[in-house]
């Protein structure tokens, strides 16, 4: 009346997999339900006439998720996710690209769901037509915007 010991085993390694997948779901429901760092990144296209001082065009960005301040939980000062760009020109290069953030949209509670960007884009003294990607990536402690979806209908 003992158990044999593939059936032990066979138990053991199920306990450990459904373990292993009860952390993961864990894990997984935080990310999506829960604030945790975040990251989005953004490909904007980009095209025109670059000459020897900057033109500027206005671009508004719109997060998928939102962002607030975590400076209490977190080691980072910042309040605003922090930003980086690059840029990929296959098309009229050498041009230089500059990216400028000079608002943060923030809604009725203080959460930051967007930002106004100004892209820049500058040649030498003789202008070139080009087309550029920039890529923007902002980072910071935020969470979907409704985590839990919509509320059920009770009736």
């Amino acid at each position: 009346m003992g158990i044999q010991t593939g059936q032990l085993e066979n138990a053991m390694r199920g306990l450990t997999i459904g373990t292993v997948r009860a952390l993961d779901n864990k894990k997984k429901d935080r990310l999506i339900e829960g604030l945790a760092e975040r990251e989005e990144q953004f490909k904007i296209e980009v095209n025109g006439r670059a000459e020897e001082f900057p033109v500027w065009t206005k671009v508004e960005i719109n997060f998928r998720n939102v962002f607030v301040d975590g400076t209490g939980q977190r080691d980072s000062d910042f309040d605003r996710p922090t930003y980086t760009f690059g840029y990929v020109v296959p098309v009229g290069g050498p041009v230089g690209m500059d990216a400028c953030i000079t608002a943060w949209n923030v809604n009725d509670r203080g959460e930051t769901v967007g930002c106004v960007m100004w892209l820049g884009a500058r040649a030498t003294d003789v202008p070139r037509k080009f087309k550029a990607e920039v890529h923007a990536v902002f980072q910071g402690y935020g969470m979907p915007p409704d985590p839990y979806g919509e509320i059920p209908d009770s009736n």
